[in-house]
């Protein structure tokens, strides 16, 4: 059982990391004879795996027993965001007190200086990375193990979403975010963090309604 168990994880894994880097993009058909291949496994740890991502949002099973990536929709788009904003500001302010100072300010110098060479998608990808090391930074050291089970998924989510979509995130919103949480100053950081995720929303909203999360491929930015 442990072994099965074990494999089940293994795949779950593997097909959640292709989601979520776009190899695997919104509707496309999840092949579990290529899978079983792949993983040189059995169809049973890949039927557990699929059901789990159905259950996180990943994937549609239907009844012919074909299991389809699900779309970014805007429905999705709108409940990240809300969660996000229920959410984040609290965990911003809980987890501030269990945060590397040197790491904070390494990450905002980061923002501040990047290799001047970087430009196109190589530039969108290295404020991507940061950002994304920020917030898991933020959601591993929150105590409040409710607020990150929620958060969790919300961020697995938006890291697929953000493959798709050509804006570059705002470096003056992340590095007041950072400045509030070396501060330590629980009103800063909840006004930060909002005017984070407003910003974000709104640009999220905008690639939506360019049709860019309907992309059959991660989105590349010409250099």
């Amino acid at each position: 059982m442990a072994s099965n168990i074990n494999k089940a994880t293994v795949a779950y894994d593997y097909i959640e990391t292709k989601i979520i880097r776009g190899e695997y993009p919104p509707l496309s058909i999840i092949d579990e004879a290529q899978l079983i291949a792949e993983l040189h496994t059995s169809r049973t740890p890949i039927r557990e795996a699929i059901l789990r991502l159905k259950e996180m949002g990943f994937v549609y099973v239907y009844p012919n027993r074909n299991t389809l990536v699900s779309e970014l929709s805007l429905d999705l788009v709108n409940e990240m965001y809300a969660a996000r904003f229920l959410n984040e500001p609290e965990m911003n302010v809980l987890a501030c007190h269990h945060l590397d100072v040197k790491w904070l300010k390494l990450l905002k110098r980061q923002f501040l200086s990047p290799e001047q060479t970087l430009e196109g998608a190589a530039q969108r990808d290295y404020y991507n990375a940061l950002d994304t090391a920020l917030h898991e930074g933020l959601l591993h050291a929150c105590p409040n193990r409710f607020i990150t089970k929620a958060l969790d998924i919300v961020y697995r989510h938006n890291r697929r979403l953000r493959c798709f979509v050509s804006h570059t995130v705002s470096v003056p919103e992340h590095v007041a975010l950072l400045e509030a949480l070396l501060a330590k100053d629980a009103t800063a950081i909840r006004q930060a963090t909002l005017a984070h995720l407003q910003g974000s929303r709104e640009l999220t909203l905008q690639a939506f309604a360019r049709g860019e999360l309907s992309f059959s491929k991660p989105y590349q930015i010409k250099a």
